[in-house]
Formats: C-alpha cells, sequence, structure tokens
C-alpha cells in the first residue's frame, strides 16, 4: 500500500519544523513539488532546503509538477476554487500513480499547518472517494503563522 504524508513545514522559517516533521521527511521516498512558476521559486528552494537540513539518509527524490492556477477575473470565486481543486487532484492522482511505487511512501510539503488553509487533506480525500488510486494517509501538524507571530511579539492567544 501506498503512504501519503502531508507535513507541515511551519511559517516559512526552517526552524519551526517539528520533531514529528523531521521523524516524517526521514520517512519519505518521494516528495511532490508543485511549481508555481518563477516567481514563486524560493517557495521550492526552501522546501528543498529543509529536506537537506533534516533528512539524514540519502536516497529521497524530487518530483515536480506544474501547479495548475485559479482563473481570475470575472468569475465567480468559489467556482474558481472548485476548478483548481480539481485539477490538483488530477496532477496529484497522476503523480502518487506513476511516481511511487507499492510500499513507497510519498510526500506534500505544506507551509504552516495542513489543517488550515491548504486545501492537500480534501484534494487526497477526493481522490480516495473516486477509487481511482489507493493510498492511505497521514497529516503531520506544522507551527502556523499566528503561532510564530504570537511568540515572536510576546503575544498570548489566551486570557
Amino acid at each position: 500500500m501506498k503512504r501519503i504524508l502531508i507535513i507541515g513545514i511551519g511559517a516559512g522559517n526552517p526552524d519551526y519544523i517539528t520533531m514529528q516533521a523531521v521523524k516524517a521527511l526521514n520517512r519519505t521516498d518521494v516528495f511532490f513539488l508543485m511549481d508555481k512558476g518563477q516567481s514563486k521559486d524560493k517557495l521550492i528552494d526552501l522546501r528543498r532546503e529543509i529536506c537537506d537540513t533534516y533528512i539524514t539518509e540519502p536516497g529521497y527524490r524530487f518530483v515536480e509538477a506544474e501547479c495548475p492556477e485559479r482563473v481570475r477575473g470575472d468569475i465567480d470565486y468559489t467556482t474558481a476554487v472548485q476548478d483548481l481543486n480539481r485539477d490538483k487532484q488530477q496532477t496529484f492522482e497522476r503523480m502518487i500513480n506513476e511516481e511511487m511505487a507499492d510500499g513507497e511512501v510519498g510526500a506534500f510539503l505544506a507551509w504552516g499547518d495542513p489543517a488550515l488553509y491548504d486545501s492537500t487533506i480534501r484534494i487526497l480525500q477526493a481522490i480516495l472517494a473516486s477509487g481511482r488510486c489507493e493510498f492511505e494517509f497521514d497529516v503531520i501538524p506544522g507551527i502556523t503563522s499566528v503561532q510564530a507571530l504570537a511568540a515572536q511579539h510576546k503575544v498570548p492567544l489566551n486570557r
């Protein structure tokens, strides 16, 4: 059985990686990277830097795919996001089917915490519901920008 990890990698600072995320990075065979164009190359570079910093065993690989873009302009926002997620679903499904062998672990590296804002969990659930791809997945939480900013500015998030 294939296993997918959605690993929260914090709010952009490699020091925000949790020990749970480090352990998950070290059990991953293939990292899926979504290329969002030249203006966002630093995001892919930082993901690679995180892997270089925290993975202790060689042998992992990266698979990149062009990230579909959300249609902007005179279009309903909800429809545009649904279309984007459908297109991402097709891309993710293709990568999982074509780039992973049975028994391998693949990972998507999500900024902050995957349960907040990021759509990867919903996309993987939709792939499983389609029945065209079989895998199990786990979500590894990450440090959010809210947590990082609150700590940096010494602001308690409770009373």
